[in-house]
């Protein structure tokens, strides 16, 4: 019938367009003929109707043995079939037409061929013939003797000639399975649209093609309402995950997917948690607005998020450690990565109607008695997060109020002294970790004595940690944000295919005996994934050197560092240098006009700039925030525009524009009394 509609789209008939139908049914079924005559050593008959036929049988001939055909009793019974079919189409399209619409030759070629056909079928299939109604021994219509002229041809078989009505079929009840061929079996003519590889002896279904399943990312929501819609958009981003994972071989650039989708999910689908309120309590925390804090969740949905944010973040890692690092990366991954510890904070301070873990009620502050808040901190990110290239405006928003969270996590709820997860310290327990594991021991009746502690939080000691698996989780989430921010690549997970289970972190005390013996007095952490060890105390001896640059009046960066180290060969950069960096266009270090104006040969960037130009854009870059209109200006000239040809030029004016800069932790900063101004110190972590 399809075949029929696109005739009849070409301008035919009706009845032109049925009479090419035909043609093409008869010139498939000669083909089908002449493979059968290869298989059975038959003859394609003779005469002109018959000529194609020959001629493809004998070429079949030369190729069966080598293509192995078989001619099965499914083929067999499919064969008869079109046969039967093609006849009675023929006759019907005769008798209708009167003569004109089959010409009576073609009618009886037909006929012959299909005769011809039947006749050399093999007989091992009758009975499977005769059990869907289609009796081997049946005349095909034909025309009657002495009749093949321009009257009509009478056909023979029975009164209308077609084929036996469905109530005259044995019913699937009356059809002895055990007695048909296998590929034949209740329904004889499927087994031509799917032929499955034979298995080995011994052997299963393996080697069958596999099932590609849609990934469907239109099941996560722009945005949610409430804590059911935002865990429900979490389930379906680790669903999501697991898919994209699971088909990595057969789906293209699924690491890509994946990091974009968490992107999408914690940068525009959830919302962030708004800062703390200075001194609020729980009247202050529903007045604020904050979308994690205006209710009161229900534990199991807490338990959910906290679940479902672990998953993520371990599919998150195994994403970024399998990309190539670009600048632009760079500053996305540590941004979601950022956002994900946000949202866990705030999920484990939620106020819980019915059953809060015991965890989230020490953690938040709500035990009762002197129990105080604990909280972690991002570590360096104020400071890492400087020179990121941040291109979409909405991880720049994302970057600051990441901050200002934490900065009111740490001037209004979180006191001094309870702290956790101070890893870029060493990898050592910190005095909050010791605190917090105290409380929690002493609620529940575990063992707090001082030496097992440590134990506890590695899950060496697995009683806390199966008990309340958000230690686990919080844990693992803090370190991933800290690993992010090693400033060389050194300290990271190569790059290559990573899968979720590479992601699965196993920690342990270094030197602590578990059984019997004691921990150490300052016992420090083994964390083993992606198949190495991994150590975040490379961030803390960065951060010293980048203290005594700052206090000496250079920059505070620990990029900067980072860039430095690898311009000197000492140690490869996190991710590429900002092109904004007067320090990575020529080559030495540059912190003021000064430094500029010192160095004796400039760069000219294959002739596009003079020497004058390019010492006016170096110093241009020294001053934040100012070099944007000036290097747009600057560029704007009409014997500069096309200088932004070189690849390095337009790195510099993106980095210009797109970098974020030092982040002021308060409203107001007291106005400086000498130009340069002084840098105060500071410490690592703290924002400006």
């Amino acid at each position: 019938e399809v075949v029929i509609q696109l005739l009849r789209a070409q301008s035919l008939s009706r009845l032109e367009a049925n009479h090419a139908a035909v043609l093409g049914r008869w010139a498939l079924l000669m083909a089908a003929k002449g493979q059968v005559d290869a298989l059975t050593g038959g003859s394609a008959g003779s005469g002109r109707a018959n000529s194609a036929a020959a001629a493809l049988a004998g070429m079949q001939r030369r190729f069966a043995g080598r293509q192995e055909l078989v001619l099965s009793a499914a083929d067999v019974t499919v064969l008869r079939a079109a046969c039967r079919s093609l006849c009675h189409a023929a006759a019907d399209l005769h008798a209708r037409a009167g003569g004109s619409g089959l010409p009576a030759q073609q009618l009886v070629a037909i006929h012959q061929s299909a005769t011809e056909l039947v006749a050399s079928l093999p007989a091992e299939a009758d009975d499977i013939a005769s059990t869907i109604g289609l009796d081997a021994t049946a005349v095909v219509p034909s025309t009657a003797a002495g009749e093949a002229d321009d009257e009509s041809v009478a056909v023979k078989d029975g009164a209308d000639g077609d084929l036996p009505e469905l109530s005259q079929r044995p019913s699937v009840d009356e059809i002895d399975l055990s007695a048909a061929a296998p590929g034949a079996a209740g329904h004889p003519l499927l087994g031509r649209l799917r032929d499955p590889p034979e298995a080995d002896d011994g052997g299963d279904a393996a080697s069958a093609a596999p099932i590609l399943l849609p990934v469907e990312l239109s099941l996560v929501p722009d945005s949610v309402q409430d804590f059911d819609g935002a865990a429900a958009a979490l389930h379906h981003c680790v669903a999501l995950c697991n898919l994209l994972a699971n088909q990595r071989g057969r789906l293209q650039h699924s690491y890509a997917r994946r990091a974009a989708l968490i992107g999408h999910v914690f940068t525009r689908t959830l919302p962030l948690p708004l800062p703390h309120p200075a001194g609020g309590g729980s009247a202050a925390a529903v007045a604020d607005g904050c979308f994690w804090r205006r209710e009161t969740m229900r534990g199991a949905i807490q338990s959910q998020l906290l679940r479902m944010l672990q998953l993520v973040c371990e599919h998150y890692a195994c994403a970024c450690f399998s990309l190539r690092v670009t600048r632009v990366f760079d500053a996305e991954r540590l941004t979601v990565m950022a956002c994900i510890a946000a949202v866990a904070d705030a999920v484990l301070r939620a106020r819980v109607e019915d059953t809060p873990s015991m965890l989230c009620v020490h953690y938040s502050g709500r035990a009762g008695g002197p129990a105080r808040p604990f909280g972690f901190e991002l570590g360096r990110y104020a400071v890492e997060s400087e020179n990121l290239e941040t291109a979409s405006p909405q991880l720049a928003l994302c970057r600051a109020r990441v901050l200002r969270y934490f900065s009111a996590l740490k001037a209004h709820v979180v006191p001094k002294g309870n702290t956790i997860l101070e890893l870029e310290h060493g990898m050592r327990m910190c005095t909050g970790d010791r605190a917090l594991l105290r409380q929690l021991c002493l609620a529940s009746g575990f063992n707090h004595a001082g030496e097992a502690l440590p134990f506890y939080l590695t899950g060496e000691y697995p009683a806390l940690c199966r008990n309340y698996p958000e230690l686990a989780l919080c844990r693992d989430i803090v370190f991933f944000l800290k690993l992010l921010m090693v400033p060389t690549s050194e300290g990271l997970p190569e790059v290559r295919a990573w899968s979720p289970a590479d992601a699965a972190l196993s920690w342990a005390v270094k030197g602590g005996a578990k059984e019997g013996g004691a921990a150490p007095a300052l016992p420090s952490y083994e964390v083993k994934g992606f198949r190495r060890q991994l150590d975040c105390a490379e961030i803390v001896r960065a951060a010293r050197e980048s203290e005594d640059r700052a206090a000496a009046g250079g920059s505070a960066a620990t990029g900067m560092l980072s860039r430095m180290a690898g311009m000197l060969g000492l140690a490869k950069p996190r991710a590429p240098p900002s092109g904004a960096d007067p320090s990575t266009l020529v080559g030495q270090y540059i912190s003021s006009e000064d430094d500029v104006l010192g160095i004796r040969t400039l760069p000219d960037f294959g002739g596009r700039l003079r020497q004058r130009e390019v010492e006016l854009m170096l110093c241009y870059l020294t001053a934040p925030y100012l070099r944007v209109p000036l290097l747009l200006k600057f560029f704007a000239h009409s014997e500069r525009v096309l200088a932004l040809g070189a690849t390095e030029l337009q790195a510099t004016l993106d980095g210009a524009l797109f970098e974020p800069g030092q982040w002021q932790a308060t409203k107001e900063r007291p106005i400086p009394g000498v130009v340069p101004p002084p840098v105060p110190p500071f410490k690592a972590g703290e924002g400006r």
